[in-house]
């Protein structure tokens, strides 16, 4: 395991209690153009290792009742709908309860397009890592506001992506700059076959990024939402903390950065 047999040696200290498993959704398309890429997607939980452990537990059996050795969710998309329903909220309730919280950073990928200028996309090249730094920040901040003890909090993101490397230089560059508490810890990859975790992050991601532009609109124009058993398994609005980039979001990013006289660069001034 990328950071449990480490962190089972000095399980208790502040600097290895915590990891955050992520993965991403929706990301094939940074135009938005193509079906599926309309919104991007960073996903997933954040818990203790003795949570993390009793969530496995669980997660296994659970998928042996539907016939699965693992969870890939574009392999249960052709499924009844109605079997897919019942295997998606019983790991839901699995992660819920289960975990500290989920989080979720949902980026509007044709409004990313539009509306981010060039030299603004020279440093954040793709929407996912306009959803990954805010997805950072939200579980600094919900860390803070829970008054949850001041432990390390390790991320580990799925790696089957072309994002792993640029992505840990932006982990790095919040971790220096923006994690005044000293909150966050260190960064890996691995492999959903490998890591259970990174199917429940896959779970909350496919499900979050498909349910994207309902959403947007609930969640951020009415503030109202109107929630199905599914939702509520996952605790959406109250469990899931979610982070949403529409068009409005960006403008706010871009108008931010212009009015502290920034530019879109990496400190000292390297692109």
């Amino acid at each position: 395991e990328i950071f449990r047999g480490f962190a089972s040696i000095f399980h208790g200290k502040w600097f290895v209690s915590l990891i955050v498993y992520a993965d991403e959704s929706g990301t094939h398309d940074k135009t938005g153009n193509e079906p599926g890429s309309q919104t991007a997607c960073i996903a997933g939980y954040i818990a203790d290792v003795d949570q993390w452990a009793r969530l496995c537990d669980e997660w296994v059996p659970a998928l042996k009742e539907f016939g699965l050795s693992s969870l890939h969710m574009r392999e249960i998309y052709e499924w009844p709908k109605d079997t897919q329903s019942k295997l998606i909220r019983k790991l839901a309730q699995i992660a819920h309860r289960n975990t500290l919280f989920g989080i979720a950073a949902v980026v509007s990928v044709k409004d990313y397009d539009k509306i981010f200028p060039d030299d603004a996309k020279g440093l954040l090249p793709h929407p996912y890592y306009v959803a990954l730094l805010p997805f950072i920040g939200v579980v600094l901040d919900e860390l803070h506001k829970r008054r949850i003890p001041p432990e390390r909090v390790n991320f580990v993101f799925d790696r089957t992506n072309d994002f792993s490397k640029y992505g840990s230089n932006l982990f790095y560059l919040a971790k220096d700059n923006e994690d005044m508490e000293g909150r966050l810890g260190d960064v890996g990859f691995g492999d959903k076959a490998d890591h259970i975790e990174l199917q429940v992050a896959d779970l909350l991601a496919h499900t979050t990024r498909r349910k994207s532009f309902y959403i947007l609109q609930e969640f951020v124009s009415m503030r109202r939402p109107k929630l199905n058993a599914q939702d509520k398994a996952f605790g959406l609005a109250k469990h899931v903390i979610l982070h949403l980039d529409d068009a409005n979001g960006l403008h706010k990013k871009i108008s931010a950065v212009e009015k502290r006289g920034l530019e879109w660069k990496w400190p000292g001034g390297k692109a």
